[in-house]
């Protein structure tokens, strides 16, 4: 009797034991799938994240790529004659050793017939982004570039038309005191020269 008292004593130490070490076990399981968890969540990226990396990487690259003034004076003097849109983006691209001029960031005019200005109407909300200008001569072109929020509120510096509410621009081409000012009606005769990259011949 006594005997049978001892073993089932024994017993349930052991099965006690037994049960405390699987109760262990799986606590460290739980501690090594979360371990596991917090290591993926700081090692790995979410997906916009790693896109918004990927894109500013990327910028920042094409920042450190383009030529300083110096090298795009050097490289300019190319013999243009009149060229298109296309052309001077794809001058542009090929001199500041980078693709970040399209034809949705960029604009384009030439000299007007009517009145010698670059005329331009441009979407007011094109100003909230980097945005180039390409003024064209009658060989060569000049590039400018409007850094974002320049002008974060265009109605107070410039034109708007009643029409379509875009922005006009009329950059002078003269000679003289107006020469690549704004002289649309209206306006605050903002000056573009200060925003010129480079002049491409």
């Amino acid at each position: 009797m006594i005997v049978n008292v001892i073993l089932g004593i024994l017993s349930l130490i052991l099965l006690f034991r037994l049960y405390s070490k699987d109760e262990e076990l799986k606590d460290a399981k739980r501690q090594l799938k979360r371990f596991e968890e917090l290591y993926d969540e700081e090692d790995v990226l979410p997906v916009l994240e790693k896109e918004d990396l990927t894109e500013s990487t990327a910028q920042n690259q094409q920042i450190d790529s383009q030529p300083t003034s110096s090298e795009i004076s050097i490289n300019n003097n190319l013999n243009l004659g009149k060229v298109t849109k296309a052309e001077a983006v794809n001058i542009s691209n090929k001199y500041l050793k980078t693709e970040i001029l399209n034809h949705r960031n960029t604009s384009f005019s030439s000299i007007n017939a009517a009145a010698p200005v670059w005329w331009f109407d441009i979407p007011q909300e094109k100003f909230k982004a980097d945005m180039y200008l390409i003024l064209a001569k009658r060989k060569g072109f000049y590039l400018l570039k409007i850094p974002r929020n320049t002008f974060s509120d265009p109605k107070s510096h410039f034109y708007i038309r009643n029409d379509n509410d875009k922005v006009q621009l009329r950059i002078s081409s003269e000679p003289g005191v107006y020469y690549m000012r704004d002289t649309a009606p209206d306006s605050r005769s903002v000056g573009f020269e200060k925003f010129i990259i480079s002049e491409f011949k």
